[in-house]
């Protein structure tokens, strides 16, 4: 069985003639001519990887030189299903890309503090590993960030966070790349969440459940609570003239955003009209998500963001 496999959904970039170079020392290169998704790729691969623990990563993805070493060590305890590393941005040159990082610096401390609850419930599908024989296929929908772990936490295991397992990407560095990246990766994980887990898992596990609901639900219903507050701060406005002060600041917001957008339009920023701006992209970005996943049109391939 191969220790490393390089799989190619359906790439044209030259990346498997020169995957398959590596071939004399040990890489096993599987290429698929059409483009199905990371869900496919997973289910035909795991089984016929060697060894006990997998590590899966992204095609863009570089790694401290002890990531593998460090990834591993929780596996110690058998308790632990799968373990996630720390995946840091670099290269944010654009206000979206800087906006982008301040986000997931605060999902890695989110991460850390669920890990210490014992209540982690979200993985880094670009670096995170697992143990093989937990592994179940996934859906088109699913990814073995979300659908995975959902699998091993309603089954009794643990997912560990390892901060010093460090993997690097580059966050997108456009608006539209931000908005395409939330549609995809939103509506993915709402379809993988609240369809591969039964109603009666959810009950038996009602930590669990709040933890989930709580990093996730309100995650993804934040561009609809934004809305229903910018609604019912006009209504409160026409009745007492105190809310006019905060709709003025809730207008405020939205013009800055506004600005923003110009701004981007000229490829120039404007620091607090340009993160606004991002924000506001990441929410409908969510939103859509949202709509897709309940719609059913989640999707199973996967496209560049940009």
């Amino acid at each position: 069985m191969p220790r490393l496999i390089r799989a190619s959904d359906g790439s044209t970039d030259g990346t498997v003639a020169i995957a398959k170079t590596f071939e004399p020392e040990g890489v096993r290169v599987v290429a698929y001519g059409e483009n199905r998704g990371r869900a496919a790729m997973h289910n035909e691969t795991v089984p016929v990887a060697a060894g006990e623990i997998v590590v899966f990563t992204d095609a863009d993805t570089a790694f401290d030189a002890a990531f593998v070493a460090e990834i591993v060590r929780p596996f110690a305890d058998p308790v632990v299903g799968a373990a996630i590393g720390r995946l840091c941005y670099r290269g944010q040159d654009r206000v979206v890309g800087r906006a982008e990082e301040f986000y997931w610096s605060e999902e890695l401390r989110i991460k850390d503090l669920e890990d210490r609850l014992g209540i982690l419930n979200n993985g880094t599908g670009a670096c995170m590993a697992l143990r093989k024989g937990l592994f179940r296929p996934l859906r088109g929908v699913d990814d073995v960030d979300t659908g995975t772990v959902m699998d091993l936490l309603f089954s009794g295991f643990r997912v560990a966070y390892v901060p010093s397992a460090v993997a690097y990407d580059t966050p997108p560095q456009t608006a539209a790349g931000e908005f395409r990246m939330r549609v995809r990766g939103t509506s993915k994980t709402v379809a993988s969440v609240f369809g591969r887990v039964p109603f009666a898992a959810w009950l038996r596990r009602p930590v669990l459940t709040w933890s989930i609901a709580s990093h996730r639900g309100l995650r993804y219903g934040t561009p609809f609570l934004m809305i229903l507050a910018l609604g019912t701060n006009v209504l409160l406005a026409f009745d007492r003239a105190a809310y006019s002060i905060v709709l003025a600041g809730h207008l405020l917001f939205y013009a800055l955003a506004f600005l923003g957008w110009i701004a981007s339009l000229s490829q120039t920023t404007l620091p607090v009209a340009s993160l606004a701006y991002s924000f506001n992209v990441a929410a409908a970005g969510m939103m859509v998500g949202v709509v897709r996943a309940v719609v059913g049109r989640a999707p199973s391939s996967y496209r560049p963001a940009e």
